[in-house]
Parts: C-alpha cells; structure tokens; sequence
C-alpha cells in the first residue's frame, strides 16, 4: 500500500481510487507538468515473478505508441523507491476526470443508438492497438471506461490489472471474465483479434438485453457453453434493434473465428454505414452519462448526429435534451441540405436550406405528412408578407421561413398596392417595299430588251495518275531458337528441428524448464512450443481449481492452500483469464486458512 500525500519519483500520491489481488489504483499529480495521473500499483508478491514483470513492462511500452481517443493513455511504467527504500513497480496511465466505467451505468437494457455508438468507440480503439499488434484479452463492460463528455476508452490492454471483477466466485453463481471468454480463449488457444471482438460482442448483447448470451451455474458449465452451445434465438431479446444491428451482434458471437467480421476496423466500417441505411447514430455516449446508473433511457433524450456519405462525422453530431425534443440528423443531398424529424409524435419535417441562399439564412419547415396548422396570432399574414416580398425582390437567393408553436404580434396591415401608369402599346412600324435591282438593257429597234450574260463553262479536272503501290517484299523471319532448359537446383530437405528437451520439461511440468527450452527453438518451432506451453497451463491451473474449490467449501483451506501453492510455477504461462482466476482463489483461500489458524 501506498500513503497518500507520500511523493515517489516525480509523482505525488493522492486517494486510493481500487484495490484487488494484482494491486491499487491511486490518483496522483506529476509533479513536472501539474497534471493529474492515474498511478496503479502492482502486488508486492508478483514482484517476484521475473516473467511477470518483463511482459507487463513490454505490453506497458508497446501500449503508449497506440495514442488514440478510445485507448487509456499510458504515460510511463517503472520500478521506483519511496521514502522507506521499498521498490514499487508503478504504471502513470492518464485519469479519466469524472469517469466511470461502462459497467457502472448498465442494469436495465439501453437504447440501441447508444449501445452501438459505444460499440463503434471500442472497436475504433481496438483497430489502433492492432496496427501496433497489441491484444486486449480481456474486453468488458468493467474495462470500458466513459469520460464525462461521453467518450468510451478501453483500459487495461492485457496488463496486470485489479480482479474485482473477475474473481472465481466460491457460491454457485456465474463468474467475471469467464462471461465474456471466446471459444478460443476456453479452449485454452492463443487469443487474437477475433477473441476480442467475441468478447465486445458478448458486451454489445449485455447492453441490448440487458442479460448475457451464456450463463451457468459454474465455469466448466459456462466454458461448454461458449464453445459448443448455439445462440439465443433473436425473437423476443431483439425486438426493438433494428435487424442490421442484431446481424452484427450475432456475427461478432460466432463461433468459428473466421466467421466473425475479418478485423475490428472493418466492424467500425459496418456500424459507419448504418446512417446511410437510416439508422443515425450518435457521435458519443454522453446521454448514457446524464442518465445515471441502470437507467433504461430507450424513451428518454434524443440525440443528434450527422451522417455523411454514409459514415458518422464524428465532429458534427450534438446533443439534445430529452422529452419532446426530436432526433435530427443532417445529411448532405445534391445541392442542398435535407434534416429529418424523428420525433416520437410522428409528424415527419424536411427542412431545405437552398446553397444560393445568403449565408445564415432561415431554413423553411414545411410538413411532408400533414398541413403545418396555422400558428395563433397571424401566421398567415406572416407568410404572406414574405410571398409578397420575394416576389417583388424577385426571388434570387430566397428563403422562406415559417415558425410555429409560438405566438407572435399580428402584422400590420398591407399597404394598397399603386397601380403603375398605363404604357400606350408601341406604333407599327410599316417597312418599306424594296426596290428591285434593274438589270442592263439595250435598245433594239425602239423594244427595250435585257442583255444576255453569257456564263464562263468549267473545264473538266484532268485525271490524276496515282502511282502504283509496289507490292511488299516478304521479310524473312528468324526462326526462334528452342529455350534450353535450365536445371533447377533440388531443394534440399528441411532439417529436423529438435524439440525433445521442451517435449521432456512440458511432460514433466517443469515449466521454466519448458519455457527455456521453447525460447531456444528457431521459429516456427518456438511459436508452437508456446502455445503447448499454454495449453497445458491452462489445464494445469483448471484441474488443480476444481480440485481445490470442494476442499475450501468444506472447510479444510489449509489442504487448499496447498495444492494451489504448488501450481505457482505454472500460473505465469497460463491464459490471463485462467491465471487471474488463479491468483483469486489462492489468495481468498489463503486468507481463509490464514483466519482459521488466527481462530481456531
């Protein structure tokens, strides 16, 4: 434990804000800049795990290169002394001022808007971890954190992380992390990116539903469920989603990884297109904030986003309080700019504002069901005035605007029009005949008699003798000579690669020997020694939990605390999930065993 108001290193430490099996989450202040931080403490005991603490410093390290909106920053992770001389293994992530996280807010099912629009964070910053090849491992509601402007950031990316929420639970009831485990992750497998979309989708269902797809009354129930049991069926959970969105939910749950959608980028590109479909989306969850914890604000506030070109602009989109307000949405349309009214009274408005419009101008609202009814106070007149005033303007760059719901002064009345003077119709001008052009004559015997004009005749063109084209020579081809073949060197066989002193370690369960030995091997060896080691950790760590959980129940914690205890060694190369589960029931048997002996 750390004392408030202690400084280590260039940090000052405040309130404890978490404490579990792997350590305290406190804020802090970085002295150097006077900004506060989030400071998480690791456990004195997993300080002693080499392993341990060399992959959280580098999954620490590779994390801070991510820089994204919908990613917790990580500022620095470190072994620092304080005042005593005790080290401490500390990691500075940014704190998220008024933040809470997405579980904290869920308890009835919320509106599919909302959900989906998280859902769209959390991929969009799983997309960055992916480009610098980072895996989260553990995604869920309790990792999902939202800032109080609504924005969701995904915490703990595979680190050693506070396991509230996570802990084997010793009643039979359904367990933490195990809710949101893939097929993959059960099977003891490597997880990859699909397991984290797997694992998003489970929170996607949990927020439509408001329950999860599996539930069972212990783990090895709820792992058999995950790999091998189908998914509820829609009717009756979905009806109020939209059938494109429950399409997506139930292809992020599939079982077989290739089925799931190919990379999280391209889960973010589907919900993007949902607007160009009519489905709007807001930009944040900030409506989900102002609702408060477990409120079901499907009928609550309205939200407003804009959709372009069929994606989400993520910088146009505000909020709208609640009631009777209505859901708008802008979306670009030719020339011109068309906002629908998605109120709940139904009455369907387009507003048109013309691009040749004078910049700022009033939009007009006219109704597309229903005649808008005459507001009190002479709306009419209003109206009418305007018509009169564009036609005398002449209507270049008009608009027209039509307010109604409120009262407004009656207009003075209209001034008589003065007839403009009476223009006498123009004269017709009658055109002169023309006068025919005289031709010469000559006198001949006292008669008047045009000459004749004799007319030159054309010679005919000579004929022009064309050269006769010389017929072509035949140019003689060179007979290509036959390629000669080439003799291709014989690959030579790949050498055999010697595994058989991890195959003797892993058989043995020396697992540090085992990992020695899978480090030396070139690849891909190395990578599939790996992943046996995993494997057979994981079914290590499982069998010795079932076998210890009856032996706690009844009673006897110090036979528990013993079996557990001998599997420390195999816990670092487990399955996260599994190890966690691990961690937890060791320490709450120890504890127990710890109370018996202080209270016999």
């Amino acid at each position: 434990m750390l004392t408030s108001g202690s400084r280590i290193g260039g940090f000052i430490i405040g309130d404890l804000l978490g404490k579990g099996a792997m350590g305290e989450v406190y804020k802090g202040e970085q002295v150097s800049l006077k900004r506060p931080v989030a400071i998480k403490r690791i456990a004195g005991h997993l300080l002693e795990n080499e392993d341990m603490v060399r992959r959280f410093k580098r999954e620490a390290q590779v994390l801070a290169k991510v820089g994204h909106p919908n990613v917790v920053g990580v500022l620095e992770c470190e072994e620092f002394a304080d005042e005593t001389g005790a080290k401490h293994l500390l990691l500075i992530m940014e704190l998220i001022e008024g933040g809470r996280s997405l579980k904290s807010h869920l308890g009835k099912p919320i509106d599919w808007r909302l959900a989906t629009s998280v859902v769209r964070m959390c991929a969009d910053g799983l997309a960055a971890a992916y480009d610098q090849h980072v895996v989260h491992r553990d995604i869920k509601p309790d990792n999902i954190m939202l800032t109080s402007k609504g924005i969701a950031k995904l915490v703990d990316f595979g680190l050693a992380k506070a396991a509230e929420s996570t802990a084997l639970t010793m009643q039979a009831a359904p367990m933490g992390t195990p809710l949101f485990m893939s097929p993959e992750a059960c099977r003891g497998e490597e997880i990859g990116h699909a397991g984290d979309l797997y694992s998003l989708g489970v929170s996607w269902w949990f927020m439509l539903v408001g329950k999860y797809p599996f539930e069972a009354a212990n783990l090895h129930g709820l792992l058999y469920k995950h790999i091998s049991e189908p998914l509820p069926p829609p009717t009756g959970l979905f009806d109020h989603v939209p059938e494109q969105v429950v399409k997506l939910v139930y292809q992020c749950l599939e079982k077989d990884a290739a089925n799931r959608p190919a990379s999280a980028i391209k889960l973010v590109e589907a919900i993007e297109s949902l607007p160009a479909q009519g489905l709007l989306l807001p930009r944040d969850a900030r409506e989900l904030i102002g609702a408060g914890s477990g409120g079901n604000i499907a009928g609550g506030a309205t939200t407003a986003a804009t959709a372009v070109a069929g994606k989400v602009d993520r910088t146009a989109a505000t909020i709208i309080g609640g009631g009777q307000n209505a859901q708008a949405a802008t979306v670009p349309v030719a020339s011109r700019t068309v906002a629908a009214d998605l109120s709940p009274r139904g009455a369907l408005a387009a507003t048109v504002i013309s691009n040749h419009a004078p910049q700022g101008a009033v939009a007009a609202s006219t109704p597309a069901v229903a005649a808008v009814p005459a507001a009190a106070g002479g709306k009419g007149g209003l109206i009418a005035g305007v018509i009169i005033a564009v036609l005398v303007l002449g209507g270049a760059g008009a608009w027209f605007a039509l307010r109604g719901g409120t009262a407004t002064p009656p207009p003075e009345p209209a001034k008589p029009v003065i007839a403009a003077p009476k223009v006498d119709p123009p004269k017709p001008v009658i055109a002169e005949p023309i006068k025919p052009v005289e031709q010469p004559k000559t006198v001949i015997a006292g008669a008047v008699v045009p000459l004749p004009v004799e007319q030159p005749k054309p010679e005919p063109p000579k004929p022009v003798e064309q050269p006769k084209p010389e017929p072509p020579k035949p140019v003689e081809q060179p007979k290509p000579e036959p390629p000669k073949p080439v003799e291709q060197p014989k690959p030579e066989p790949p050498k055999p690669i010697d595994t058989s002193a991890f195959d003797a370690a892993l058989a043995s369960k020396k697992w540090d020997t085992a990992k020695a030995a899978s480090d030396a091997l070139p690849e891909p060896a190395r990578a599939d020694s790996a992943r046996k080691l995993t494997k057979a950790t994981n079914v290590q760590l499982l069998n010795t939990m079932k076998a210890a959980k009856p032996l706690h129940e009844e009673g006897r914690d110090e036979e528990a605390s013993t079996l557990l205890a001998a599997e420390t060694a195999a816990a670092p190369y487990a399955d996260k999930a599994i190890r966690d589960m691990y961690i937890q029931l060791a320490s709450t048997v120890r504890k127990a065993a710890k109370a018996a002996k202080e209270n016999p």
